[in-house]
């Protein structure tokens, strides 16, 4: 999210200030304007939440997670859905009545903030895979969360129970095993270097497995977005610049955290490394929007609305 959604303690801190000018003023937007705005099919109720708590300094009450929800045009029901399927996941956990990550998903978390290093975090490809032997026998759900793990950190099933992706990461074989432990990966997979594959192997891997074209068209649309709304949010109302920067990073954040990084051997880096930049530009671009009391004065129009008696998620 951007710049852990722009000092979310800070935000958090100021949500009841009521001396601010900028809270009075931004009554002529008032729940009109809240009402006017509506999350694109990109961004599910799920996504946003997940969102929110990771970047979040303590647990959040549902009050406040329905809240922003209504910044983005979902309806409380719809929020509080997502809440209880992300509890009955394990990603998400209450703590007297208050909802945060569990360390699952905080990990998880933390490895997709490694988006910052860009090309750092390669190394050059001698060709080698890093491989996973998983085994067969594993029961229903460790076996679907250890290939989920796989799936995170990018790889790919090259034949039955061998999950592969290039050896170009900075982070080796031993760390890369790491990560995947402690994203779920089944205690009895075996994790290895493979350099001697057959040719035809190597090559089908290359250009089978992952959808380099898409990759491509989706890294460059996202960065023709990002450069679309740079030059336009100097010119909207103060609510929709919010939610168009928050929309639009987490977009760009969500290609660059999912990007299989892979070798310019097999899918051309120039995108991501062009998209990278422009992030961190749009980042700070978007820091200076989420003011505090800006912010604090977004979160109490949508508190103070109307909604339903709160339950239990």
């Amino acid at each position: 999210m951007l710049e852990r959604m722009y000092s979310f303690r800070k935000l958090t801190l100021s949500r009841h200030s009521r001396n601010s000018s900028k809270l009075c003023g931004l009554s002529r937007f008032g729940s009109d304007m809240l009402l006017r705005l509506q999350a694109p099919p990109s961004i599910t109720p799920k996504q946003l939440l997940l969102e929110l708590l990771r970047v979040a300094p303590d647990p959040l009450a549902v009050r406040d997670l329905v809240a922003v929800g209504r910044l983005f045009g979902f309806e409380d029901n719809a929020v509080r859905v997502a809440l209880a399927r992300l509890v009955r996941r394990g990603l998400v956990a209450s703590r007297q009545g208050r909802y945060g990550l569990t360390e699952a998903a905080s990990h998880l978390g933390r490895w997709v903030e490694t988006w910052r290093e860009g090309d750092r975090r390669l190394r050059a490809w001698k060709g080698d895979w890093l491989c996973v032997l998983h085994p067969q026998g594993a029961e229903r759900t460790p076996r679907r969360r250890s290939t989920q793990a796989l799936e995170r950190l990018r790889f790919r099933l090259g034949n039955p129970h061998l999950w592969v992706r290039p050896n170009n990461l900075r982070a080796g074989r031993g760390q890369m095993e790491l990560e995947l432990v402690q994203l779920g990966l089944v205690d009895d997979a075996e994790v290895f270097v493979g350099q001697e594959f057959s040719s035809a192997l190597h090559e089908k891997w290359a250009h089978d497995l992952w959808p380099t074209d898409m990759i491509q068209r989706d890294l460059r649309e996202s960065l023709a977005e990002i450069e679309r709304s740079r030059n336009e949010l100097d010119t909207m109302p103060d609510i929709r610049a919010l939610v168009e920067s928050f929309l639009v990073g987490s977009r760009a954040l969500h290609l660059l955290a999912l990007d299989p990084l892979l070798p310019d051997e097999i899918c051309d880096g120039t995108a991501r490394r062009e998209l990278t930049e422009a992030m961190k530009e749009y980042e700070r671009i978007g820091k200076a929007l989420w003011s505090p009391d800006l912010v604090a004065a977004l979160l109490t129009d949508a508190t103070n609305d109307p909604q339903p008696k709160e339950g239990n998620a």
